[in-house]
């Protein structure tokens, strides 16, 4: 079990008041040298959770902008076409009409989009039974604007209608973590239109939840995969932001559903595999 600060220093105490009388000063520079690395730990595990939450955030707002780019500009033509219409005399009730419901649609999606996203976040003040495939639907209609102006093809193969206990901002967030580092490594290879794609399936199988993401972006050097959910450091004093995404995507399946997530290498790309317990009690 996970100890307190408060625990951890009174097993220390402890340890000082049991040593032999000769060796108490130098068991009680190491108590105080190790307690000093302990809050150093905590303070750098602080600065990290906050940078990964920050740049999780970057990344939901960047999915947004591209569902609301195309909307927008579909409006731009709508407004510009009136304008010539006008200018040309072709201005009528039946081109006002179309025009009206052509730019009603397009701000109905993006209201019904920012709802949606406004939901996920409201709902994750409580944890909560959250219907898996109900997220990976979700975070894959998200992420397909933004995806498809760099010709990835998302393919769904969603079967296990399994439930899993916690925040459903928090496995959202995971799924759009994995999702954005995936276009990332797009953006950096010369895999042809024809051949970029994105695998999410699902499966149930003995009370676990498994989710499996799999991508055609080529494969990850084996030095970068060992240490793919590590943040790296640029310093004693400095944290990169590089890795902090999949460093909380982590951090969240192993400490908040107590499951597990691995990144292996495949014939064209790579694959993250996710495996949670199913219902409440399962994992809590």
């Amino acid at each position: 079990m996970k100890k307190t600060p408060m625990e951890i220093t009174e097993i220390l105490n402890e340890l000082t008041n049991i040593c032999a009388e000769n060796q108490k000063d130098k068991v009680r520079s190491l108590v105080e040298q190790l307690q000093e690395e302990i809050i150093k730990t905590r303070k750098r595990d602080a600065i990290l959770t906050s940078q990964s939450l920050q740049i999780s955030m970057e990344q939901m707002i960047g999915f947004m902008a591209h569902q609301w780019k195309q909307p927008l500009n579909a409006v731009n033509i709508i407004i510009q076409n009136l304008e010539d219409a006008y200018k040309f005399d072709e201005f009528d009730q039946q081109l006002i009409t179309q025009s009206t419901i052509d730019v009603m649609e397009q701000v109905n999606f993006m209201s019904h989009s920012i709802d949606d996203f406004r939901s996920i976040y409201l709902q994750g003040k409580e944890k909560k039974l959250i219907a898996v495939d109900d997220i990976l639907n979700r975070a894959a209609d998200l992420a397909k604007r933004s995806y498809s102006s760099l010709n990835i093809n998302i393919i769904l193969h969603l079967q296990a209608d399994c439930l899993v206990w916690g925040y459903v901002n928090e496995i959202f967030q995971v799924i759009l973590n994995i999702l954005s580092n995936i276009k990332n490594t797009f953006l950096n290879s010369s895999i042809p239109n024809d051949k970029r794609f994105v695998k999410i399936s699902s499966s149930s199988e003995n009370g676990q939840c498994r989710i499996i993401i799999s991508d055609s972006a080529g494969k990850i050097a084996e030095n970068v995969m060992e240490n793919l959910f590590e943040p790296e450091e640029a310093g004693q004093n400095t944290i990169k932001t590089i890795g902090l995404g999949l460093f909380m995507t982590k951090l969240i399946i192993t400490n908040s559903f107590k499951g597990t997530i691995s990144a292996l290498n495949n014939d064209q790309g790579t694959t993250f595999s996710i495996i949670i317990p199913e219902g409440k009690e399962a994992c809590c």
